[in-house]
C-alpha cells in the first residue's frame, strides 16, 4: 500500500481523459486516467494542474512531477526525442516478477514498435511466461510511463489496456507513436 505522506498528484489533460500522475521523492508510483469523450489529437500540450502534501521545502516530489509535465508535454506534441529519458519511477510497490518485467519493456521497445507478451517473456529467458508476463502488464502502476500499449497479442491483436477508453486508447497511442516516428524521421532527426 502506497503511503500518502509526501505524496504529489499532477492533473494533465490529454487527448483520451485527465491524467493524475502520483510521485513521491522517490519518483512517479501511480498513473490514473479518467477518460473523457473520444480520443482526438490536442493542438498543444495538456493544461496541467498540481497538489502538493508536502510539508517540507523543497519539495522532491514537485521536481519529478516538473520532469513528468514536460515529459508528457513532448509525447502528446510529438517529439520522440525529448521522451528518451523518463522521469524518476518508483517501482517499490510491485512485485519483483512485474518489476523486471516492467523494467525489460522499457528497455527493449521504441515509440510505436510493439512487442508481444511471449516476445517479452523470451526477452526475460522465460519464452513461456506470456500469461504472467500478461499479468505484470494488467498491474502496471504507471502506465504510458512504462508503455505497456506496446505489448500486444501473438495473434496480431492489440489485446486489452487499462487506461482511458481501453483497446481504443491503445490504438490511438500506438498510431501517435508511428505518427511521431515517422515525423522526426522526415524532420532528420533519426
Amino acid at each position: 500500500m502506497l503511503s500518502t505522506s509526501k505524496m504529489c498528484t499532477l492533473l494533465y489533460r490529454v487527448p483520451f481523459g485527465v491524467l493524475e500522475v502520483v510521485a513521491s521523492e522517490r519518483g512517479i508510483s501511480k498513473v490514473n486516467c479518467k477518460p473523457l469523450g473520444e480520443p482526438s489529437m490536442p493542438s498543444a500540450p495538456g493544461n496541467m494542474s498540481r497538489v502538493c502534501q508536502c510539508r517540507s521545502a523543497p519539495c522532491k516530489a514537485s521536481g519529478i512531477l516538473d520532469e513528468a509535465g514536460s515529459w508528457l508535454g513532448a509525447y502528446f506534441n510529438g517529439d520522440r526525442f525529448a521522451i528518451g529519458q523518463l522521469p524518476r519511477l518508483d517501482l517499490t510497490e510491485v512485485p519483483d516478477f512485474s518489476t523486471q518485467v516492467l523494467n525489460e519493456l522499457v528497455s527493449c521497445t521504441e515509440p510505436g514498435v510493439t512487442i508481444t507478451y511471449g516476445g517479452l517473456g523470451e526477452k526475460l529467458g522465460r519464452a513461456k511466461a506470456a500469461r504472467a508476463v500478461g499479468n505484470a502488464m494488467r498491474s502496471n502502476p504507471i502506465p504510458l510511463f512504462i508503455p505497456c500499449h506496446r505489448v500486444t497479442l501473438s495473434n496480431g491483436s492489440l489485446g486489452n489496456y487499462s487506461m482511458g477508453h481501453g483497446s481504443l486508447t491503445k490504438e490511438w497511442l500506438l498510431e501517435h507513436e508511428k505518427k511521431m516516428s515517422r515525423e522526426n524521421h522526415t524532420k532528420g532527426k533519426v
